[in-house]
């Protein structure tokens, strides 16, 4: 009877995806509100005269205006945890619009004198030019405050357009004459001059290119750098003479600039040369300062992959004591909240459940024969492990597109190779440890077996992960299952304790071994490294995901198991990987689903009490009327089924 005993495995972990994903759905639609109005990946902004932003579309379609109460608005950026930070020229501050455009207050201090520029580094430390006072580059960390002052070089005004290296150490700048001059923040020491005599009157905006060489909008012109600091190219368009602002583009291949006195903003093919779009901005008579793009390239912060970047590590969440209570409240809110429509949805499943197992006599019947031929399969002469390689090679290559960025690329193979990797781990170690315990307690091991049915899951956690743009991302993980004997109630419960437990270390080892080996990454480490980085990622996000959804108690699922067994055990843990989930991947410091987090949790377990009463009520009441039925007829009621 092993293949009832692979069936019943696979369904319990085929229903816990399902439940994944209807997660996702309710979060789609509870965050559809929150997420509409939330600044996304590729939406361009542009700083203007009077503490104007314009907000527009990929497409240049105008969405928003807001208002910072500033003057003079210059180069701008992204925060790692996506808030805006826009430089005012004019007033010298930096002002702060959060992921929804609202104005969220200032950074900083008030600086010299017109601070032009920002960027950020891996670590969260802002840098940023001024153009005049004493002309100094300052760093500052993601508080706000002056950590570094750089005396750097100037030719005819100050460091006001800045960019930051992938080293974290060299500052490339422009200082409003023909060169790109160069500063090493590390060593506190001037640099030679990246490139010199360049065609243009001015030397403005300036952007490090991951090949090692640089965009300056260089008033006439916009030119490409090689990394030797030679002309490669240029960029121009009819009636363009003053070409100040420009950012690239996320897609990697094209890039925004704009000129001081137009109101047109340009989009460039960076291999060609080609306008591929422009827009007019709405502001009329507002001289554009800055362009910048949401998910923006910078040399800062591009190492690795967009999908193992976009996991917050231990350095980039913040721990205020309101928002750790915030999160402790809604983790603990859940656990306390959980038991009770569980028991109920599980007291009417057991009444009901040969009639409500009669609901789903085709879709088990097709389970069982698909175990049946994955038996006869294992019977003929092909490797049993073939069938366990191409689930995992389909299903790593749907997660593959939880990365926005990725392509036909060697950096896009990397990526696929960590997913690969990152599933073979977790299937090794997450049903490993449930073989290790059994073999302890002198049990069959039993043996893993494909599962077919994490296709479909995993295509529909990716499409969810994209529509609301949840990064990572929803993913499961599960590739297969360990074929085990069936135990007692009481033996079950000890066995989904300590699978839970190792879920949970594994888990959080591999989110702190994660961060040096993703800081690595970031300062150029090679391809060995960015693959243990994405396979350290799967690790965590599958893990804490299959964590929490495995042990919801309900009856088809482990945890209801682990649930009956001990309660306070089940709260626990339960109840810290509920609070990981929250806190790392829902929350807004995270940069991942802002508000929509928040709403979309409460809702979600609202939802699910909701079903429970609404599934006990179905019975509850049909079973009233059959009984007031028969009565009213003079036969004696009907008994419950189950």
């Amino acid at each position: 009877m092993a293949s009832g005993r692979v069936a019943r495995r696979l369904r319990r972990r085929f229903a816990a995806g399902v439940l994944l994903t209807t997660a996702g759905v309710v979060m789609l639609v509870s965050g559809a509100g929150a997420q509409a109005a939330a600044i996304r990946d590729g939406d361009v902004m542009v700083s203007l005269a009077g503490g104007v932003v314009e907000w527009h579309a990929p497409d240049g379609e105008l969405i928003s205006t807001f208002q910072t109460g500033g003057g003079q608005l210059t180069g701008m950026t992204f925060s790692p945890e996506g808030s805006l930070y826009v430089t005012d020229f004019e007033r010298s501050v930096i002002h702060v619009l959060d992921e929804l455009g609202n104005p969220a207050g200032t950074f900083g201090p008030t600086f010299d004198a017109q601070p032009e520029s920002i960027v950020f580094d891996a670590e969260g430390s802002a840098y940023v030019g001024q153009a005049e006072g004493t002309q100094d580059i300052l760093k500052l960390d993601p508080q706000g405050q002056i950590v570094a002052r750089y005396d750097a070089q100037t030719e005819d005004r100050g460091t006001d357009w800045i960019d930051l290296a992938a080293d974290q150490c060299t500052i490339f700048y422009t200082s409003e004459l023909a060169s790109v001059l160069r500063y090493d923040a590390c060593g506190d020491q001037q640099l030679p001059a990246f490139a010199t005599g360049l065609p243009g009157e001015r030397a403005y905006a300036v952007r490090v290119l991951p090949d090692g060489g640089a965009l300056v909008a260089d008033t006439d012109f916009i030119v490409r750098l090689s990394p030797s600091g030679e002309e490669v190219r240029r960029y121009d368009a009819p009636g363009m003479d003053d070409w100040f602002a420009l950012n690239l583009d996320p897609d990697g291949t094209s890039f925004w600039s704009a000129g001081l006195t137009s109101d047109e903003v340009f989009k460039f093919d960076l291999a060609t040369g080609d306008v591929v779009l422009s827009f007019t901005v709405a502001t009329p008579g507002a001289s554009i300062g800055g362009v910048t793009v949401k998910g923006e390239i910078t040399a800062a912060r591009s190492g690795g992959s967009q999908f193992a970047s976009s996991l917050a590590g231990p350095d980039d969440l913040t721990f205020t004591v309101a928002q750790v209570l915030t999160n402790v409240a809604i983790a603990g809110g859940i656990v306390l909240l959980m038991p009770f429509p569980a028991e109920l949805f599980n007291s009417t499943l057991e009444a009901n459940y040969d009639e409500i197992m009669g609901w789903f006599r085709g879709i088990r019947r097709r389970a069982s024969s698909v175990v049946a031929r994955g038996d006869a399969a294992e019977r003929r002469s092909r490797p049993a492990w073939v069938p366990y390689l191409v689930v995992t090679l389909v299903v790593a290559l749907l997660y593959a597109l939880l990365d926005t960025t990725i392509g036909f690329d060697l950096a896009s193979l990397e990526v696929y190779l960590g997913i690969v990797a990152g599933l073979v781990v977790v299937t090794a170690i997450f049903e490993g440890s449930i073989g290790i315990y059994l073999r302890m307690r002198k049990r069959s091991p039993g043996r893993l077996r494909p599962y077919p049915g994490s296709v479909p899951i995993a295509a529909a956690c990716v499409l969810i992960s994209r529509l609301i743009r949840f990064s990572p991302g929803y993913l499961y993980g599960l590739v297969a299952a360990r074929e085990t004997e069936d135990m007692p109630a009481e033996e079950e419960g000890r066995t989904t304790a300590v699978w839970g437990t190792f879920v949970l270390v594994v888990t959080v080892a591999a989110w702190f071994v994660r961060e040096p080996i993703h800081d690595s990454v970031i300062a150029g480490a090679g391809f060995g490294m960015l693959l243990l980085d994405t396979a350290l990622v799967v690790t965590f996000v599958a893990g804490l995901e299959s964590l929490i959804f495995g042990l919801l108690p309900l009856r088809f699922l482990d945890g209801s198991a682990l649930f009956r067994w001990n309660r306070v055990f089940w709260s626990v843990l339960f109840g810290i990987g509920v609070l990981g989930f929250v806190y790392v991947l829902l929350n807004p410091q995270s940069g991942n689903l802002a508000q929509a987090a928040g709403i979309g949790t409460f809702v979600l377990f609202g939802v699910f009490g909701a079903v429970s009463v609404l599934f006990w009520a179905f019975f509850r009441f049909r079973e009233d009327r059959a009984r007031a039925a028969v009565a009213a007829a003079g036969s004696p009621p009907p008994t419950s089924s189950g």
